[in-house]
Order: C-alpha cells, then sequence, then structure tokens
C-alpha cells in the first residue's frame, strides 16, 4: 500500500504538472527550465537534516521478476493483494534493498539491488551491471596427437596486480559435453571482487546471524583447512590442488531453490522443469567461475561422464575394451551411488599430492593434453579437513531436496574405488570447482 501511496502522490504531482507546466517541490525557489517536476532543498530541518539527498523510491523486496498475473506483481513487492494492474502500472519504479536475495523455488536467479522499473511484463533493472571485474583472456588453442583440443585462459583481479589472483588454467574440448576446465578452480574472488574468507566454515544456509551471504573458502589439507602451507607447497612442486568452496558460495549465491534438480537425461534432450541450465539468464548458474564459464549441473556432468567412459583411451593412459567402455542409459536417469566400471580411474590423475597418504591409482592423462586429471584433495566441512589424498569430490550447481532443503549433487572419487560416485551431499560441505564454458 505504501507503494500504491507513492505512486498516486506522484501521478498527482504530474497531474497538477499539466496544468502548471512545471512543478517545484521542496522550495519556493523558482524550478529550473525545461523541468516538469524539480526537486530543491529549502533550508535545514528541525532535525539538522537538509532535502537534499535526491528522490527517495519506494524500498521493496522484489520476489519475482516477471509476475504473470495482477495479483503476482503486487505479491511480487510485498503487497498481498490487488490493486496493481500490470498494464496501468507500466512505468512504475522501485528500489530493491534485498541484497544478494533469492527467488523462491525456480525463480532462481536473485534480483540484484538496484532501482527497478515494472516495463509491463518483467522488473527491469536500470542498472549497469558488471558481469565479473575478473578479467579474462585466452591464449592459442591447440590439437594434440590424441585428437583433443586444447587451450588455456587466465583470470585476474584489479589487472593482475594481485598476486593472489592471477591465475592460468588449461582447459579441454570433450566432445559433446563441452569445454571444461581441467584443474580445479582457485580463485579467491567472488565477481563482484569481495575476497573469500578462508575459515572452511560455513552455516546450513549459507548466511550468517544478521541474513548476509557469507563467501568463504578452505585451502586442501588434512586437519586443518584455513592453514595455506599444503596448497602453496604443492604449487612450489607443480601440482595445483585448486581450493575448496561451499555449495552456496560456489553458486555465488545465485541457486536458493530447495525444489528436486535431479537430472533426467543427457544435454540434448528436453530437460526437467526444475533443472537449472534451463532457469538462470543465459540458461546457466555462473557461480564463481570466470565470465563466459559456469558451474556445470547435475546433467552436464553425466553428460562428461559418457563422453570419458566410451572415449576412455582418448583420455587417459590405459587400454579399455567391453564392458569397461559401456554407458548405461540407467545413470542418465535416477541412479545415485558407485557408478562405471573403470571411469573413476580415467578421470584420477596419475600424481598424489604431497604428503600423501594413499595412492590415487589414476590413470588420466595430464591436463594441459586433455585428462580431466582429478587430484585427489579431499574436503572440508565446519573448520575440519576430511580425506585429503583419499577422495575428491565435485559440486554440481543443481539442488536436491531432502527434509530439511540441505543438500546439492555432486561427483565423488576414492583412492580405492575404480568407479565414480554420483549423490547429494549437505550444501555447507567445501569440495572441489571445475568451470565449463557457456
Amino acid at each position: 500500500m505504501k507503494t500504491m501511496r507513492t505512486l498516486t502522490f506522484l501521478l498527482g504531482i504530474l497531474l497538477v504538472a499539466q496544468v502548471s507546466a512545471q512543478v517545484t517541490i521542496g522550495s519556493s525557489k523558482q524550478n529550473m527550465s525545461g523541468a516538469l517536476l524539480d526537486l530543491k532543498d529549502d533550508g535545514t530541518y528541525t532535525n539538522g537534516e537538509t532535502a537534499n539527498r535526491g528522490l527517495g523510491l519506494p524500498r521493496v523486496k522484489l520476489t519475482k521478476i516477471n509476475p504473470t498475473t495482477d495479483n503476482e506483481l503486487a505479491a511480487s513487492i510485498g503487497n498481498a493483494t490487488g490493486e496493481y494492474n500490470r498494464e496501468a502500472h507500466t512505468g512504475l519504479v522501485v528500489y530493491n534493498s534485498n541484497p544478494e536475495g533469492c527467488m523462491p523455488e525456480i525463480d532462481i536467479y536473485p534480483p540484484l539491488p538496484g532501482s527497478y522499473v515494472w516495463t509491463g511484463d518483467k522488473w527491469q533493472l536500470l542498472n549497469k551491471v558488471v558481469e565479473d571485474v575478473r578479467s579474462v583472456s585466452y591464449g592459442q588453442e591447440s590439437v594434440g596427437a590424441n585428437g583433443i583440443r586444447v587451450g588455456t585462459l587466465t583470470m585476474s583481479f584489479n589487472n593482475g596486480t594481485d598476486p593472489a589472483e592471477a591465475e592460468s588454467y588449461p582447459y579441454a574440448y570433450f566432445g559433446d559435453a563441452g569445454v571444461w576446465m581441467t584443474q580445479n578452480l582457485r580463485t579467491q574472488y567472488t565477481p563482484n571482487g569481495t575476497k573469500l574468507s578462508m575459515t572452511g566454515s560455513q552455516t546450513s544456509n549459507g548466511k550468517d546471524a544478521s541474513g548476509k551471504p557469507q563467501k568463504v573458502g578452505a585451502y586442501p589439507r588434512s586437519v586443518n583447512p584455513t592453514l595455506s602451507d599444503f596448497y602453496n607447497e604443492n604449487r612450489a612442486a607443480g601440482i595445483e590442488l585448486g581450493l575448496l568452496y561451499d555449495w552456496y558460495t560456489a553458486t555465488d549465491h545465485h541457486n536458493c531453490s530447495n525444489a528436486d534438480q535431479d537430472q533426467k537425461g543427457l544435454l540434448g534432450s528436453v530437460p526437467g522443469l526444475l533443472e537449472v541450465e534451463t532457469k538462470e539468464e543465459k540458461g546457466f548458474i555462473k557461480g564463481i567461475c570466470p565470465a563466459g564459464w559456469h558451474l556445470p549441473s547435475d546433467r552436464e556432468w553425466t553428460s562428461l561422464e559418457k563422453e570419458l567412459t566410451e572415449k576412455a583411451s582418448k583420455y587417459a593412459t590405459g587400454t579399455y575394451s567391453g564392458a569397461e567402455i559401456t554407458w548405461s542409459t540407467a545413470w542418465e536417469t535416477t541412479i545415485t551411488g558407485w557408478r562405471s566400471l573403470v571411469t573413476g580411474t580415467i578421470m584420477k590423475s596419475v600424481v598424489n599430492p604431497l604428503h600423501n597418504t594413499y595412492s590415487s591409482a589414476g590413470e588420466s592423462k595430464d591436463a594441459r593434453v586433455g585428462g580431466f586429471d582429478v587430484i585427489l584433495v579431499g574436503d572440508a566441512e565446519d573448520g575440519t579437513s576430511h580425506n585429503y589424498s583419499s577422495g575428491a569430490s565435485f559440486w554440481s550447481s543443481s539442488s536436491y531436496t531432502n527434509q530439511y532443503n540441505t543438500v546439492a549433487l555432486a561427483r565423488n572419487y576414492n583412492y580405492s574405488r575404480v568407479e565414480y560416485y554420483r549423490g547429494a551431499f549437505n550444501r555447507k560441505t567445501f569440495y572441489s570447482v571445475r568451470c565449463k564454458k557457456n
């Protein structure tokens, strides 16, 4: 109702303007020539404040960008019922004060803070949006003897002046599964330039006590994920472990759906209603990945696994045949748990991290020539590291439903298994991230 009263007031002013041609508010001073409506400061008020702070728009918390009915329009700015008309309210301007707030259910792309105008069919952001303050550049691509096209991207922050953020990543083309990074992401900044707190601990809903999204990371390590010594020692030896991210940080808080976004097939098939690659602008959850890349969905992981299974000898060092490279269509639907007879081995690196306890038993080709090259860096949760040198896990962008709406779909690899694992895990756990090109 407050929004409606503000609108009515402004409409009234404009009606007067039709009679008087020009109007000044807040002052007896003459309006500026050519201004239909002029706001001016006419002194200091009893509370010591002045009126020179501009026009205060109605502050709302947008919950839907494209409401399709009058009632949905009202609800999208916090009004329970009518008095709103999608056509008549075209031109209404509000300020969305919902900081990085999430849309409920299938509208999973959160509206950014800022001024919005109602266009008649959607709320249009008036601000200029910068997709990513981190810059991306590319080296020249090449094709190796194994027929895999590879390349390198470099992501930097503050024009590369921050030594912690001038990182290069190899990537490779994996057939119909698309282009993937072949090393783990290791950025310490979100796309808007917020530096992560390397605490290795996240809340069950990804927010602090005040409701603000927490953006945190962790170092791969045994016992303590807040220490960077293992990470730096491996880097000095030429072994890139990457960093670990909870699911909220990995998605950059851009997927807050509690719905089942389980895969319903491979890329190219008809997507399910809530599968994430059909919902966000441009069809992806970009998350913490660089511009032009995104956090792959559950369906995209499955497409990659099919490519690696059926063409194992292309991406790994061993010789594979028969049942080992036979893909089961059951893995495209509802099967969870350990899958495939050899794909885990194909994806695991031959390299073991320093300070290792176990051998990976992997046969992936090197990341720089197109192997997927999974190093067993472990994970973290609640400030404690787990599974260093014995396992590795990767987030998808796909949420999953459970009693408490706290899980998302991920992939897991273990030193003692030739298979890989697909399942739902707690969103506050810190896993590795691989980005896929849009």
